[in-house]
């Protein structure tokens, strides 16, 4: 039986759902700036384009958090009862490398995907990610 997770009952070990929500954010941007050297190359040119980036951030947002969600939900459950905050961004990066890879099928891209969602679970983390595992 699933039950509704409070700030009594969640792990402290995990952010909230806020700081999920946060995390899924910032793993678009990086994966929609990282993208950037990709949309300069097939038009043929270096300039930066802020347009590319918002229409990536925009055009991203709903596969964003029909993968992320899952993909965040999954990250929770194995590592709720872990301290060491860099294991919870291990199996972050872990979890987007692997859905890179099974819905881009494209190795590059996927570890661009990996990359943001490692990054953006470190953004939520509630300790220094060389840490010993204590709260700061």
């Amino acid at each position: 039986m699933l039950r509704c997770v409070t700030e009594r009952n969640r792990s402290p070990y995990s952010p909230t759902v806020s700081g999920y929500a946060l995390a899924i954010l910032v793993a678009l941007s990086v994966f929609a700036l990282g993208l950037l050297p990709v949309e300069a190359l097939f038009n043929g040119t270096w300039e930066f384009h802020w347009s590319a980036v918002l229409a990536i951030m925009v055009i991203g947002a709903i596969p964003a958090a029909l993968i992320g969600v899952p993909g965040a939900a999954i990250v929770h459950f194995t590592t709720r009862g872990v301290a060491a905050q860099r294991w919870h961004v291990l199996a972050a990066t872990v979890a987007g490398v692997v859905a890179g890879a099974l819905v881009y099928q494209d190795l590059p891209i996927a570890l661009l995907l990996g990359l943001g969602t490692g990054l953006g679970r470190l953004a939520v983390s509630h300790e220094r990610f060389l840490g010993d595992g204590h709260h700061v």
